[in-house]
């Protein structure tokens, strides 16, 4: 069951973000695309103005544990905002979108189970929030690195975190915008929640949730958005953000190669990071790890039937830079994933 949270005026919100599944698809980190010659990001920058009204709109989050849907909207709506667009989305458009990623039925309570933010991603790239409003593709962020946040939310306008919160920041949780997250402690499980980033300043990045704006200062991003704390940061790609990036940094950022994995993560085909957290990876190591991955899977049988034949050599690559993947992250942090 999802929990609920109050402010100090007793008023009702809810949590529900899961963690995502350890048999993810691939991710694309956005360091890979990043050179020593890209520009400088501004000290500060903010894109919360032109969409302050949506932002504004809690969007269903305080009866439902639907903030995955509404971290997406409410990046959504900057995009179009910034871009001088009008705001098209209803209420029946996120809890549609909901729906539509998470199995919930509208109005059986016991379907509201939350959802993770990669299902999320990889939906809204697909399908859209609505229809034509769709994103091209999104990055992993390294939260532990303040000038690559900067850049992100600088060149592509929005942040977008999925994250366990700690009790201290919802107990209570905030009433008024102008709160500041902190480090404060453990965070917990079933407190998962997803919020999109739209500024950032000297003190942290400026966060939209539950309809109000606050602060999560760089200290908290590098604690509560890495592995060992269950969280993740994610940068998401829209046609206009890549367009209005490539303008304000026309070197110092690959857009070339960027749009080249983007094309065949779209079409299901893994473009294997050239890193894993900073670590080289060995190609070759790549190309073991698919034959292995082939040999095993071409002597799989399911009740006398070989089924070997159906995985695809995507999915096999697929396997692959999983198994790549986790090997190289035990060996950086010693860690299982």
């Amino acid at each position: 069951m999802l929990k609920n949270i109050y402010n100090s005026q007793g008023r009702r919100f809810k949590l529900g973000r899961l963690r995502p599944p350890l048999t993810k698809t691939p991710s694309l980190l956005f360091g890979k695309y990043l050179s020593s010659s890209l520009p400088t990001p501004p000290v500060t920058t903010d894109y919360s103005d032109a969409p302050k009204t949506f932002l504004a709109e809690i969007l269903g989050n305080n009866r439902l544990g639907n903030c995955t849907a509404a971290a997406a909207f409410h990046s959504g709506g900057t995009f179009l905002a910034n871009a001088g667009n009008p705001i098209p989305f209803t209420l029946d458009d996120v809890i549609n979108f909901y729906s539509a990623t998470s199995g919930y039925v509208a109005g059986d309570d016991s379907t509201d189970n939350g959802c993770d933010e990669e299902t999320v991603l990889n939906y809204w790239m697909q399908n859209g929030l609505t229809p034509g409003h769709d994103i091209i593709g999104w990055c992993k962020i390294d939260g532990t690195d303040k000038q690559q946040c900067k850049s992100a939310l600088w060149l592509f306008e929005n942040l977008y975190f999925g994250v366990e919160l700690p009790d201290a920041w919802i107990n209570p949780m905030p009433d008024n915008s102008g709160f500041t997250w902190d480090v404060a402690g453990t965070t917990y499980e079933n407190n998962g929640h997803a919020f999109c980033g739209v500024s950032y300043n000297e003190k942290g990045v400026g966060i939209d949730t539950w309809g109000l704006i606050g602060t999560m200062t760089w200290e908290a991003i590098a604690r509560y958005t890495t592995q060992d704390s269950n969280g993740s940061l994610y940068v998401v790609l829209s046609k206009d953000s890549i367009a209005k990036a490539t303008a304000k940094a026309p070197s110092g950022f690959d857009f070339t190669e960027l749009q080249n994995d983007l094309q065949a993560f779209n079409k299901g085909e893994f473009a294997m990071p050239n890193n894993i957290q900073g670590q080289a990876i060995d190609p070759g190591e790549m190309v073991v790890a698919k034959a292995a991955v082939k040999q095993v899977t071409s002597k799989m049988t399911y009740m006398g039937v070989n089924v070997g034949s159906y995985v695809t050599d995507a999915e096999c690559g697929q396997l692959a830079a999983a198994v790549v993947e986790a090997i190289e992250n035990y060996r950086t942090n010693k860690r299982i994933i």
